[in-house]
């Protein structure tokens, strides 16, 4: 058994996507597939979705089945089980686990942004741009605009836990 260490699953600020990532010890094996099942976790590696099977990774996001979300305001559960060669000899170990709930993006901050007055918004378009790194597209903004992301990102995430809570 390889018991993995540091598992952490974070809902992305963007919704609709979670983020996994782990520490695997020195003398553990190259490969994990990480398995996610919804209302409980998997058992066996092939108990679920595979979200990744590979080597060398400590890391994956989680964009849900063929990259179209994952449902926001629903729990997910992952098992991570390590592994050795090819055919896979998995090395489980029950503390290999974690949970998180994807959120959805309900778009506060360009609700946050329409509620400015029009010379705010001509001004922050003439502007310098704000280029957000984390997006794949490189999506341009206004510096007001890509500010208004912060605050609108929690929103969008207190509004899902709400909703998930009721």
């Amino acid at each position: 058994m390889t018991r993995l260490t540091d598992i952490t699953a974070a809902s992305h600020p963007d919704g609709n996507r979670i983020d996994l990532s782990w520490t695997v010890p020195a003398d553990g094996p190259p490969g994990v597939r990480v398995v996610r099942k919804a209302g409980t976790h998997p058992a066996d590696p092939d108990d679920g979705a595979i979200v990744t099977h590979a080597t060398g990774i400590t890391s994956v996001a989680d964009h849900g089945p063929d990259g179209k979300g994952l449902v926001g305001e629903r729990v997910y559960y992952y098992t991570l089980f390590p592994f050795t060669g090819d055919p896979p000899a998995f090395s489980p170990d029950p503390h290999n686990r974690t949970s998180a709930m994807a959120v959805s993006r309900y778009g506060f901050a360009e609700q946050l942004y329409g509620l400015l007055p029009a010379i705010y918004r001509r001004y922050d378009a003439d502007g310098a741009p704000a280029i957000r790194p984390d997006d794949p597209a490189g999506l341009v903004l206004g510096q007001l605009r890509g500010f208004l992301d912060l605050p609108g990102g929690e929103l969008d995430r207190l509004y899902s836990l709400l909703r998930a809570a009721t």
